[in-house]
């Protein structure tokens, strides 16, 4: 079972995984991928210029949307319209697993069966 955080808090997030595993005491791995931004995303307002100059211009397939950031960014920072859609600052990896001969597995626990990581946006 896994659940990425990208549109939601870490404690929603959390609470889901308590839930996972008190729900599913047979699951053998939960894992949590929590995507930070250095800034919060805010969406254009509806009449905004931002959201025009979006409705009216023509469909990007990927390799014309990564070609206008640059290789170097990647997926690090994107802006279009002038509107900051996104901007990475870290992606954290939690993993628990149940040990063996154990019960459900402990999202509380940082302890045995528990594996973290952490990668800051200059690593993509």
């Amino acid at each position: 079972m896994l659940e990425s955080a990208f549109s939601q808090s870490n404690t929603n997030v959390m609470s889901k995984l308590w839930e996972y595993a008190h729900n599913l005491p047979h699951l053998l791995v939960l894992g949590k991928i929590l995507i930070r931004q250095v800034e919060p995303y805010h969406k254009p307002t509806n009449d905004s210029a931002t959201t025009v100059q979006l409705w009216e211009a023509p469909l990007m397939d990927e390799g014309q949307f990564a070609g206008n950031f640059g290789r170097s960014t990647r997926y690090s920072q994107i802006t279009a319209a002038g509107h900051l859609w996104f901007s990475l600052k870290s992606v954290e990896i939690h993993v628990w697993t149940r040990e063996p001969g154990g019960g459900a597995i402990d999202v509380d626990s940082r302890q045995a069966g528990y594996a973290f990581g952490v990668c800051i946006y200059e690593c993509f």
